[in-house]
């Protein structure tokens, strides 16, 4: 069957409207001479699917262009064949419709297929169509014109395919081959050799386009636009054009977000089949968890601790309301039914056979009826939407009925993680995925097709046993790799099909992550105009505590006020501290863990008063971990272990996600990447210089910069050129930074189109590293900023401030020192040269304040602080003037938790800590108070009389708390004893003043020996 509209009697009006499309997407430097449409037939897909053939009896319309190209200082000309695809043109024009456009649109869209520059092997012949044989059922055969002729294009060289196409416009073929043969006859005889690098403007864009339609990978996409950039300020355009074409496409949407509620589970069954009811694990339950605010990762670098404590939430979230729900954002209806429960399972298979056979269709159909009846009345909502299984590895897609309609392109795969990639005999280790894309509803049913966004879920089982911390890192490294998912679009074999790459699990906008980790603690380690993507992870990551077993379950089964020491052991979770290290699960976010340890339980007899294993280590081996393009909100509403579930040796885990989903038109966003990419592309080559303006701003004054209080500076950028201007900060030297430690840029890059301006925000800021460099230079920190144009001029802007030196993050040894109070000094190297102080004044004066005012003890042990009052009093520290004072008993207590706070905060901020960490393996010797006190010898002379002046404190601190609690509880006899109260204290203090020196991981201590060295003294 032939392309309907080719004999068409208006056929004049139609060529004239293609021609003036082409002509419009050309440069002033192009010229098109001719154009002839025709068809391409398409062989039959291999798996008959008709998506493939993309076109009805698989003929696709295509345009072929002659376009010629002026050398203004050459004045040659140089000629090429483009071959553009009709995308999108009305059915009015009679062409065939090859995507999906809103009703009434008579809009075309045309994209360059292939160019073919005029080289010397390039052949072009035309020859008569040679007529098929006659089928009597065909009347396409039978209609078939005997003035049909075919166009076959020869590139230049034998390794790229030929071109055939048919067309019966012998008009414009004939006007297309004369233009061929007077540009081919020129090419014969100009003398200079032609480079066509014209041609790459057209080339490039297509490239640029499809790339900005596929799915980037998560993990550079996360990263700020600078770190992206090279020291080669030439290659800058193409990268900043691109992430500014996202960011303007990706903010171009409807009012409101579409809500989409995802519950994801991991459980790790040990073989056990399902003999309890799942309904804690699968159903969402209120009054959990707060919310995690999302924090986008293209942020610049956090002020630390501090700043993202103090920082606002983001705001609120926008939903759609629709059938089945009645909320509007997420702090509406925060645990409403979910539209997705994906729950991932480990070890569903120990025995033998399981080797043998990949999957167990009779254990998985038994886990399906067993979450739905977990699901209860509600089951009859959902339905399951997909599954994979690799021996002992599960992974199922429930999906809400009535939004069923919404997911598409659904995709599994699989990967094993033992010897040469195949699972381990023993433990079934490696991981399975689901791949889905999610497109929002709208109200209006006619609004077209919206973007989607793309949901990866893994399901993960990692090697087993303490101390293969290692293998797993290694494991989850080569996963990484090897999970793939076949590309959606099925390719074609014909001469337009580009090389189709498989998605890897990081080409999406967000990434889930499930896992159960094997004997050690867990923790995990695009820009895309189609598709938004999100990628959850449900997994048995085995990551253990490098702890001994002993101090976990003492730490576990501590009686405190406010929590079961899980902070403590998470600094020795194995998978946080591969994040940490850049070993593993580099990118991924997890909620903070609130729960007991999930691994290991006994049903027997050996085991503890929490239920763990007496011979196995209690740890957080299942873990959900997640990872999400900046452009998709995420926010996690809770993150739970079930206890309910006794059956296996782990506890199920479970965690709900809200996102956000813009509701975006697909055909609107990509007509929208088309038209930026045609006006963006190629202003470095139109000859003209792009100029920027600053205003006013010639200089910036800080002022006085103080530690650990940001002050910020704007300035605005502007484009008063003609063309688009992509701008950066450069640094001095080429592998220096572009500004000093104590000043943040909050715009590195970017691009202006002209007219448009930017504010770019200055934030300067001294935490503890940066103050302990700046307290031993001048007060004086000026710099100069170069904010360096692109093919245009660079503008440097003076900056000036004048740090305030403070007592925080000094060394004990300068302190004892000083003459007088820090701020007082002019010069940093300003010590007196008799003997020192005893301690450092500021100390001091911390530590007979508490004496006098501190009366509950829990003081000691808060992080909760008005800021405000310990701002004040660190400058009455840095000054030397008075404290403030409170003038009411809220006050008092306000003030006694801003003196509790700051005393950690200046022996936090120390340098060097009070005990030299070359010490700590000595001092676990001590098992008496003698012993401990003889250890005393061996501190250095700054840190004795500190050591003593805050033991002793802290040793008054317990006996006042027990007195009081005493007093206070006589009657009740429920006074705390002086063991609890100095353990507590002990636990808070002893890592902060015995700090370990991380990069020596063999001499460290645990914080049991740490806190039970401190209980010599306090105690």
């Amino acid at each position: 069957m032939t392309a309907p509209s080719l004999l068409s009697s208006s056929r004049h009006e139609m060529s004239s409207s293609i021609h003036g499309l082409v002509s419009a997407q050309l440069r002033p430097t192009e010229k098109l001479t001719a154009l002839v449409e025709a068809v391409y037939t398409l062989a039959p897909a291999l798996d008959g699917n008709s998506d493939n053939q993309r076109a009805s009896q698989g003929n696709l319309a295509r345009v072929v262009a002659v376009v010629t190209h002026t050398d203004a200082s050459t004045n040659v000309e140089e000629g090429c064949i483009m071959l553009r695809l009709a995308a999108s043109l009305s059915p009015l024009h009679g062409i065939l419709i090859l995507r999906a456009k809103p009703q009434g649109s008579d809009k075309a869209v045309l994209d360059i297929v292939r160019a073919y520059p005029f080289k010397p092997l390039l052949s072009i012949n035309v020859a008569q169509a040679r007529r098929p044989t006659l089928n009597l059922d065909s009347a396409a055969q039978i209609d078939q014109s005997r003035s049909e002729f075919t166009l076959v294009i020869k590139p230049d060289g034998d390794s790229s395919l030929p071109v055939t196409l048919r067309t019966r416009d012998i008009t414009s073929l004939q006007a297309v081959v004369s233009e061929c043969r007077r540009l081919r006859q020129l090419q014969q005889d100009v003398k200079t050799n032609s480079t066509f690098t014209w041609l790459s403007a057209y080339t490039s864009m297509q490239n640029s386009l499809t790339s900005l339609l596929r799915p980037a990978d998560l993990r550079i996409l996360n990263e700020p636009l600078s770190s992206r950039l090279s020291s080669a300020t030439a290659a800058d355009i193409d990268i900043v054009r691109q992430h500014w074409i996202h960011d303007q496409v990706l903010s171009d949407k409807d009012d409101s977000d579409y809500n989409l509620r995802i519950r994801v589970g991991t459980f790790n069954v040990n073989g056990q089949l399902p003999s309890q009811d799942l309904s804690e694990w699968v159903q969402s339950h209120p009054g959990k968890l707060p919310p995690l605010h999302p924090v986008s990762p293209l942020h610049f670098r956090e002020l630390d601790d501090y700043m993202s404590s103090t920082s606002s939430p983001s705001a609120p979230s926008r939903g759609l309301i629709n059938s089945d729900r009645t909320r509007v954002g997420s702090e509406s209806a925060p645990y409403a039914d979910p539209d997705l429960i994906v729950v991932g399972f480990q070890e569903l298979d120990l025995s033998t056979g399981a080797l043998v056979y990949a999957a167990n269709n009779a254990l998985e159909q038994q886990w399906v009826t067993a979450i739905l009846a977990g699901l209860g009345e509600k089951a009859e909502q959902y339905e399951k939407l997909g599954s994979k299984q690799l021996v002992g590895m599960l992974i199922i897609a429930f999906v809400k009925k009535s939004v069923k309609r919404c997911f598409s392109d659904f995709s599994l795969t699989a990967a094993g993680a033992g010897f040469l990639g195949v699972a381990y005999c023993q433990g079934n280790k490696g991981a399975v995925g689901i791949r889905l894309k999610f497109s929002p509803p709208t109200k209006d049913a006619s609004a077209g097709e919206t973007k989607p966004v793309v949901l990866t879920f893994v399901n993960a089982h990692l090697a087993a046993f303490d101390e293969m911390a290692e293998k797993r890192n290694y494991d989850f490294r080569e996963l990484e790799k090897r999970l793939q998912f076949d590309d959606p679009v099925a390719a074609v074999p014909d001469f337009e099909t580009m090389p189709r790459t498989p998605w890897k699990i990081y080409d999406s906008d967000a990434l889930f992550w499930m896992s159960r980790e094997v004997n050690a603690s867990s923790g995990v380690s695009a820009r895309d105009l189609t598709n938004l993507c999100i990628i959850v992870s449900l997994q048995d990551l085995n990551y253990r505590l490098d702890l001994p077993d002993s101090e976990i379950r003492e730490l576990l089964n501590m009686e405190l006020p406010n929590d079961n020491n899980l902070d403590k052991l998470l600094e020795y979770d194995q998978l946080k501290n591969a994040i940490k290290a850049g070993s593993a699960f580099v990118g991924f976010r997890e909620h903070d863990i609130t729960h007991l340890p999930s691994y290991r339980f006994s049903s027997g007899i050996l085991k503890d008063r929490l239920g763990y294993d007496i011979k196995r280590k209690p740890a957080w081996t299942d873990r959900i971990l997640h990872m999400a393009s900046p452009y998709l909100k995420v926010q996690q509403l809770s993150y739970l272990s079930h206890p309910q579930v006794t059956f296996s040796d782990h506890r199920p885990v479970s965690a709900e996600f809200s996102l956000d989903v813009p509701v975006r038109n697909k055909d609107r966003a990509e007509d929208m990447a088309r038209r930026l990419q045609r006006e963006m592309w190629g202003f470095e080559e139109s000859g003209k210089i792009p100029k920027i303006s600053l205003g006013e701003t010639t200089s910036l004054d800080f002022g006085k910069v103080f530690y650990r209080q940001p002050i910020r500076k704007c300035f605005e950028i502007r484009n008063v050129g003609e063309i688009p201007c992509v701008f950066r900060f450069v640094p001095m030297d080429i592998g220096q930074p572009t500004c000093p430690e104590w000043l943040q840029i909050s715009t590195q890059a970017g691009l202006l189109c002209p007219g448009e301006t930017t504010n770019v925000e200055l934030t300067a800021w001294v935490d503890n590293g940066i103050a302990a460099k700046l307290n031993l230079g001048p007060k004086p920190i000026d710099c100069t900023l170069i904010l360096h144009t692109a093919i245009g001029k660079d503008h440097f802007i003076p900056v000036s401030a004048e740090y305030q030196y403070t007592c925080f993050a000094n060394k004990l040894s300068r302190l004892t020192r000083l003459p007088a109070s820090i701020r007082s000094l002019e010069k940093p190297d300003a010590v007196i040269s008799g003997n020192p102080f005893n301690a450092p004044r500021e100390f001091i004066r911390l530590i007979n304040w508490m004496m006098s005012n501190v009366k509950d003890v829990n003081l000691l042990m808060t992080h909760e602080v008005n800021e405000e009052l310990a701002t004040s009093i660190q400058e009455s520290l840095d000054t030397g003037d008075a404290f403030p004072e409170a003038n009411s008993d809220e006050m008092k207590q306000q003030l006694a938790g801003a003196f509790g706070v700051t005393l950690l905060r200046f022996l936090g901020a120390l340098p060097e800590p009070v005990v030299p960490p070359e010490l700590h393996t000595r001092l676990t010797g001590a098992t008496n108070r003698d012993e401990a006190f003889e250890a005393l010898e061996e501190f250095p002379p700054d840190s004795v009389n500190v050591w003593i002046s805050l033991t002793a404190f802290l040793h008054y601190a317990v006996q006042q708390a027990v007195s009081t609690a005493e007093e206070e509880n006589s009657e009740k006899r429920e006074a705390p004893s002086e063991v609890v109260v100095a353990n507590n204290l002990a636990l808070v203090y002893a890592p902060i003043i015995m700090r370990d020196d991380p990069d020596n991981k063999q001499g460290r201590i645990t914080p049991l020996q740490k806190r039970d060295f401190l209980l010599h003294f306090i105690s």
